[in-house]
């Protein structure tokens, strides 16, 4: 699909450019879709493992809400960081991390309403550093709260699509690291996502964690 759409560069052709791009968009949600499937199956088998090193904090950030710019400028949401200075360096694989934190915001930009702001929040913590995602959304039911982190569990929250993974391959991603994953949410008020992630004190060169 990519190489014909590349091809068709006739003007008059419009029509068969759309059904091209069309096949194309399916095509990238189908490979997201199995990539997920087999990041949740290593996760249930015990098998998931992550390539950990010295990573900089804002390095992070910085990659992470260029990549969603696009998606809450379509929104009018704005971004708002807050991180702290002097953060310690952290011990984490940097492309997962960075997935964990796009999954978090872009979640909280699909919830929050046109026009408002989704916050970042980053600081020191014990042993490590502390990320906080909070929105203003209609936020999750007390009730639904225990069963956020499920394989395959989707709430009923507006704006929330996908197949109910994201969340749970997040929590794996974070686990994997030595850290963990919470939420706090009341209804009509937002919710606020949290993960830790341990400092790389003086942590050598990349390991394997399981």
């Amino acid at each position: 699909a990519t190489m014909v759409a590349r091809a068709l560069l006739d003007p008059a052709q419009p029509g068969l450019r759309r059904q091209v791009d069309v096949i194309q968009r399916s095509a990238e949600r189908m490979s997201r879709l199995i990539e997920d499937l087999l990041q949740a199956a290593t996760i249930e088998a015990g098998r998931f493992s992550v390539e950990l090193g010295r990573e900089e904090v804002s390095s992070i950030v910085d990659e992470t809400l260029q990549g969603l710019e696009a998606a809450a400028t379509v929104r009018s949401v704005r971004l708002q960081r807050d991180v702290a200075e002097d953060l310690p360096m952290i011990r984490c694989d940097k492309v997962r991390i960075i997935q964990v934190l796009s999954n978090l915001i872009a979640n909280a930009i699909e919830v929050v309403a046109d026009d408002g702001t989704v916050r970042l929040r980053v600081s020191p913590d014990a042993g490590g550093v502390h990320f906080a995602i909070s929105d203003r959304g209609p936020g999750i039911a007390e009730a639904d709260l225990p069963h956020l982190f499920e394989r395959y569990w989707k709430g009923k929250a507006k704006g929330r699509h996908g197949f109910g993974l994201g969340l749970y391959i997040s929590k794996g991603i974070i686990e994997a690291h030595g850290g963990r994953m919470w939420v706090e949410s009341r209804i009509g008020q937002g919710s606020t996502f949290f993960f830790s992630v341990p400092a790389a004190h003086d942590l050598g060169e990349h390991v394997a964690a399981t």
